[in-house]
């Protein structure tokens, strides 16, 4: 094995490990996502989908509904991490994301489940709003100017 060959082995090594770290990290995350969600909401562990999507941050859907879960202090091997949970509410026909409310309990859930949001609206389902008729720019204003039509010019 040569210099060159031994060069690339040195530098392509090292990626190598840092990617099994961070699969390992990926891999703790979603454990710890996962229990945290279950003993908080009662939830059994088979039925939790669970997308980890960086180191500190998973994804989690449950019964059609949708939350992120954000782990602090997160670190292979060791306790004390910490998971908060956000639930996405989303708009039943236009499946946008309306806002997102951090939940602690189960009851939590449900108030932000039953809470209606009134200021998005959704185009979808409405009817297209009817154009409005403007009328032409010369019609306005000659009825507008004094002496358009039907104005008296005073001779």
């Amino acid at each position: 094995m040569g210099l060159m060959d031994q060069a690339v082995n040195a530098y392509e090594s090292p990626g190598k490990q840092t990617d099994g770290v961070a699969q390992g990290l990926l891999d703790e995350v979603k454990k710890l996502v996962v229990t945290a969600f279950s003993g908080a909401f009662g939830v059994p562990e088979d039925q939790i989908v669970c997308r980890p999507i960086t180191p500190v941050r998973a994804s989690i859907t449950v019964d059609d509904m949708e939350f992120i879960a954000d782990a602090m202090n997160v670190r292979v091997g060791v306790e004390g991490a910490t998971v908060t949970f956000k639930l996405k509410i989303r708009c039943p026909q236009c499946q946008t994301v309306i806002r997102t409310v951090k939940v602690r309990t189960l009851s939590e859930i449900g108030a932000a489940v039953a809470k209606k949001c009134g200021r998005h609206t959704c185009s979808v389902g409405k009817a297209a709003a009817p154009v409005p008729v403007v009328p032409p720019v010369e019609e306005t204003v000659e009825t507008k100017l004094p002496g358009g039509k039907g104005a008296k010019t005073g001779k």
